[in-house]
């Protein structure tokens, strides 16, 4: 099974125009199509907010991890 991924702007009207070439010999065929709306990018001014609100956000003794230091475990909630 082939599958396929595109990335499309929607026009002006919000909706989606899709041309997607498979090839002469699937002309015929049944094809299923999924749509999944990606996140929004950031304005500048929520970009701003964001940088603002986690300055300072970190604490006195923050480091970054040594090589040496164990990986934690994610522990799964019960």
């Amino acid at each position: 099974m082939q599958v396929s991924n595109a990335e499309h702007v929607l026009d002006e009207n919000g909706v989606l125009h899709l041309d997607l070439p498979l090839g002469a010999a699937e002309a015929g065929r049944r094809v299923r199509v999924t749509v999944t709306l990606l996140p929004r990018p950031m304005s500048q001014e929520e970009y701003q907010r964001f940088v603002y609100e986690m300055a300072g956000s970190l604490s006195a003794d923050f480091r970054l991890a040594d090589e040496e230091d164990p990986v934690p475990t994610r522990v799964t909630p019960e």
